[in-house]
């Protein structure tokens, strides 16, 4: 009995991992696509939020509720843009409890689920992106005029 649930594990490894490699290939692809746009904005969308009646955290020596949220988001990490996964605690919303880390570096099943909601983030990406190339004309012609009102000050 043992021999077959092992030689049907060793299977499914395989399996799960040829397929996990495929999705990792497919996110490389997607995020070299984003970079290449060259946007610079950061982005984030929810995957899920998860309540957890108890936790490792807690509060006067009692183990804290906690909703952790997870989210898939696009922004710099260590220098370079990249899709990101992050968690944090709905009622410790500080960096102190929030964990992030390039999509293609998450846990294998956060990725898989993550990844169904990038339609949904490259439409923030642009609501984003369309909001800050309006505030980025606004104050170029409000500097425009300050450089003009400096300029004619010297003569």
């Amino acid at each position: 009995m043992t021999d077959v649930s092992l030689k049907e594990l060793i299977s499914l490894s395989q399996d799960l991992n040829k397929a996990s490699d495929a999705l990792s290939q497919q996110i490389a692809k997607a995020e070299a696509a984003l970079n290449e746009v060259k946007l610079g904005v950061w982005g984030w969308v929810k995957v899920r939020s998860t309540y957890q009646p108890e936790s490792d955290l807690t509060i006067g020596g009692k183990p804290a509720a906690v909703t952790e949220v997870e989210y898939l988001g696009y922004g710099k990490h260590r220098g370079k843009w990249c899709l990101l996964y992050s968690t944090e605690y709905e009622e410790f919303p500080d960096e102190d409890f929030r964990w992030v880390v390039p999509l293609r570096e998450a846990p294998r099943k956060e990725r898989i689920d993550a990844i169904d909601k990038l339609p949904e983030l490259i439409r923030v990406l642009e609501k984003n992106a369309k909001e800050l190339a309006e505030k980025a004309k606004t104050k170029a012609s409000q500097f425009a005029d300050f450089v003009s009102a400096l300029d004619g000050a010297k003569r």
